[in-house]
């Protein structure tokens, strides 16, 4: 893989693990340097290395991901795509912490809680990450910290008393019916538990 191969998008919209935190794998091996400042928006990996299995997939090169573009990835199968995603998603090179990710492989887990109620959980939960967040940057760097424009930001976009309209709307614009929101994600299709967690990604 090359280095214009070595991409993906960075920010909130980077791809998830059906919810649950991506744990990082023996199998793979990564180095990289941070050479952008660690509060900025853009990612600029220098001397980023990938190997799976003691094979070299990409070597030495220069990782840049750019707020507000998107990123695709070329390849033949098995040349590490996918590896290079779960690196990026793991952190296995210095990606700031302000930044969101979200790797999607795979459908959304089977539980008894239905789909919209899922996406609304979801929200709140992400309410509490960014309260607990922006307190954290206050107590650690003050409150001039510029990150904090961003938390509060996407705080602003939140407004409790809507979670549910807003998730049943957002839901409706993936094909979900009323019926259809009220199933536990456990008697969903494959088709549709997929398309929950994407929607898990953009609430």
């Amino acid at each position: 893989m090359g280095k214009k191969d070595s991409k993906k998008t960075a920010g909130k919209a980077v791809v998830v693990h059906t919810g649950e935190e991506v744990v990082k794998n023996t199998y793979r091996s990564s180095t990289g340097v941070l050479i952008s400042r660690p509060t900025a928006k853009d990612v600029k990996i220098d001397a980023f290395s990938v190997s799976a299995y003691g094979e070299l997939l990409v070597n030495d090169t220069l990782l840049e991901l750019t707020i507000g573009r998107r990123y695709g990835l070329i390849g033949a199968n098995g040349s590490g795509k996918s590896t290079l995603l779960k690196t990026l998603a793991a952190r296995e090179v210095p990606i700031p912490e302000h930044m969101d990710i979200f790797f999607l492989e795979t459908e959304a887990k089977p539980t008894e809680v239905t789909a919209l109620q899922t996406v609304v959980d979801t929200a709140e939960k992400e309410v509490k990450r960014l309260e607990a967040l922006s307190d954290e940057l206050i107590e650690t760097n003050g409150p001039d910290d510029e990150q904090l424009l961003d938390v509060y930001a996407k705080l602003d976009e939140f407004e409790p008393s809507t979670f549910t309209s807003r998730s049943a709307t957002l839901l409706s614009g993936l094909g979900f019916s009323a019926q259809m929101m009220a199933k536990k994600t456990k008697d969903l299709s494959g088709g549709y538990q997929t398309m929950h967690v994407f929607m898990l990604i953009c609430s």
